[in-house]
């Protein structure tokens, strides 16, 4: 018998997901027991926005909208870098750990597309370590409330099932996760899950170091 509590994870296409809103009358803010990542890009045309700020307007102070993460990444996945072996991915995780963000995230801000040319496009934009680490603590903090979260990207099909693959593997053991029936996590982004798991997998190495300092 699975006595696991139910999370319901659901996807959709940037149409689909404002329509939702829009539906429900969810305009300024999400109501209780719902959160929502949103994923544009910076290259996407100038329709396909943010529904929800990160900030709203409360007693004439800007206070963060903790239910609602906005994030601006493209669709890049792995075989786009011209290095896209594990070093890429290490080098830049130790730039950022020795407070080198900037430099960590030029790695996945001027991207090498494969081939002949080796023709280098700067515009594009990875999902990159600080992005990460700040959506994996956030999606830590909110998967502990009793909510629904819902995720969209341009199409509903590869960014933001990535962050659902990753919910899954890091979350599925404890949770008894609910997809959208009719966007199953097929296509998900590589780049995306694999960044996630590292920022993950560092941020819990770090507080179990840091349980045991505080033990001792």
């Amino acid at each position: 018998m699975n006595n696991k509590k139910v999370k319901n994870i659901l996807c959709f296409s940037h149409y689909d997901f404002n329509n939702i809103m829009r539906n429900n009358n969810w305009i300024n803010t999400p109501p209780n027991g719902v959160s929502c990542i949103s994923i544009c890009s910076f290259n996407t045309q100038n329709s396909l926005k943010h529904w929800f700020n990160d900030f709203v307007l409360n007693d004439f102070k800007m206070v963060r909208n903790f239910r609602v993460f906005n994030i601006d990444f493209d669709d890049v996945s792995p075989y786009w870098f011209k290095n896209h072996e594990s070093e890429c991915y290490d080098d830049a995780l130790n730039l950022y750990n020795n407070g080198k963000i900037k430099q960590s995230n030029a790695y996945f801000s001027h991207v090498n597309i494969s081939g002949s040319n080796e023709e280098r496009v700067d515009i594009f934009h990875a999902l990159d370590y600080e992005e990460a680490f700040n959506l994996t603590k956030w999606i830590d903090w909110r998967i502990k409330q009793d909510e629904t979260i819902y995720i969209h990207c341009e199409l509903g099909a590869s960014r933001s099932q990535g962050v659902v693959r990753y919910i899954i593997d890091t979350y599925g053991e404890e949770y008894d996760i609910k997809l959208n029936p009719n966007n199953p996590n097929n296509t998900y982004n590589p780049h995306v899950t694999m960044m996630l798991k590292r920022a993950f997998r560092y941020n819990d190495i770090n507080s179990v170091i840091n349980r045991h300092i505080w033990k001792t």
